[in-house]
């Protein structure tokens, strides 16, 4: 039986209950979500295929929190102690997510170099992009022997870099009981509704902006918020209206706000939801996550309205184009201007949301579901445990070579794969 390891850190969202992955996010962020399911969704696909015998999954995380039934889980203060837990199980292959700017996880993945003798295979999953120092680092380390990323896009805006020879992409797998859709006529006919963190990462400030324009051309517009600055970190402080940290109101408030300093009636904040958030997002006419994409690798967000058969507006770069259809079941837009005209447009014709919110549903069953999803990590482990290149398994890259600048980073992956020689030819991007 081969054992699998899977770490994360979370320390910040400790008190959640993650024991019914069935019924989707409890009310963190989507990469703490999804790894703290994973291991569920594996072992379901096991069992349901009778492989539960050739792998054993463990979790490996700061705080041993409520957990689906069966999960095997261990305690641990930090990454390195991680890996030295992994090495006394005799695991097989440990699993773990670089981070943006963390210097302990930086120094996680340092210390790897020292088990080269251990038998451990090192697997990055990535649900983020990175700066070039950390790339450097998963490239150069020989023990790390795949670096995954959640998306297309994600894989393909590595290609300038050297990790993008043993990189490849596994989605998100989505499942959730809650999130079906009610009958058209059951939903409001002018309610927005957003998902997501209120940091400056998520793009909230750029849907602040837009709503007084939506508000002249519908008037009866409502908008509605779901999340706050705590979602990722509980232990996060909030500013005067207990939305978001005090800088980053100062910056979107003056948007929703009267001259006394008081919320427009037309805006109501619901703060971090749980389970409870379909109440409100099933009866949206339109859905918004992220209008400026940044950060986002994936966004679950967007999947979650989709699979309610709503609608949705989003950014119009990086993981939102694996994760939205333009023009079939949502709309993407590039800015202030755009999005109160995607706005405007979806809530005036219910001809179109109709249309869109249909082809939602499947959209997402078909493509982040958890047969195909599971199937590729097995995949994957099987590659790794043989010795197999990654490349044998990597998708070709997607072939909208005119979006952000990506004909120049396939060029030039191209000319450096030709011969040796052109391995010296400089980057031609970064992320410094």
């Amino acid at each position: 039986m081969k054992k699998i390891v899977y770490y994360h850190e979370n320390a910040c969202v400790a008190e959640v209950d993650f024991s019914r992955p069935w019924l989707d996010n409890p009310g963190v962020g989507g990469t703490e979500y999804n790894f703290m399911v994973l291991i569920y969704h594996l072992q379901s696909y096991l069992k349901n295929h009778c492989l539960d015998r050739e792998y054993q999954f463990i979790l490996l995380t700061n705080e041993i929190t409520k957990l689906p039934k069966g999960t095997i889980a261990y305690s641990v203060k930090s990454g390195e102690e991680a890996i030295s837990k992994t090495k006394q199980l005799n695991a097989d292959i440990f699993v773990a997510q670089p981070s943006f700017y963390d210097s302990s996880s930086f120094k996680t993945w340092q210390s790897m170099q020292s088990y080269a003798d251990s038998g451990i295979k090192f697997i990055a999953r990535s649900h983020g992009f990175l700066q070039n120092s950390t790339l450097d680092l998963l490239h150069v380390n020989n023990n790390i022997k795949a670096f995954v990323c959640v998306g297309h896009e994600q894989l393909d805006s590595n290609i300038y870099h050297s990790i993008y020879d043993k990189s490849t992409f596994i989605f998100n797998i989505f499942e959730s009981e809650l999130a079906q859709p009610i009958p058209f006529e059951k939903r409001s006919t002018c309610d927005v509704v957003y998902l997501g963190s209120l940091i400056d990462a998520k793009g909230f400030h750029v849907l602040a902006e837009a709503w007084p324009k939506v508000l002249k051309k519908v008037p009866d517009a409502r908008l509605k918020v779901i999340g706050s600055g705590k979602l990722y970190d509980r232990n996060n402080s909030l500013g005067r209206y207990g939305i978001a940290s005090e800088d980053y109101e100062k910056r979107f408030m003056p948007f929703l706000t009267d001259d006394k300093g008081a919320i427009i009636p037309s805006v109501e904040f619901f703060g971090t939801m749980g389970t409870e958030k379909y109440e409100v997002m099933k009866k949206a006419a339109v859905g918004v996550v992220n209008p400026t994409s940044w950060s986002e690798t994936f966004c679950m967000s967007a999947v979650q309205f989709q699979a309610c058969g709503v609608p949705v507006v989003a950014g119009n770069k990086f993981g939102l184009l694996d994760t939205v259809e333009h023009g079939k079941t949502g709309l993407l837009v590039k800015d202030v201007d755009t999005l109160s005209v995607a706005l405007i447009q979806l809530l005036n014709n219910p001809e179109q949301r109709s249309r869109m919110g249909a082809a939602g549903p499947s959209f997402v069953r078909n493509k982040f579901n958890k047969e195909a999803t599971c199937e590729k990590w097995i995949e994957l482990f099987e590659t790794v445990l043989s010795g197999r290149s990654i490349g044998s398994i990597r998708p070709r890259p997607k072939s909208q070579f005119w979006r952000d600048k990506k004909i120049f980073r396939h060029g030039n992956w191209y000319l450096r794969k030709l011969k040796a020689f052109f391995r010296s030819i400089p980057r031609l991007f970064s992320r410094e």
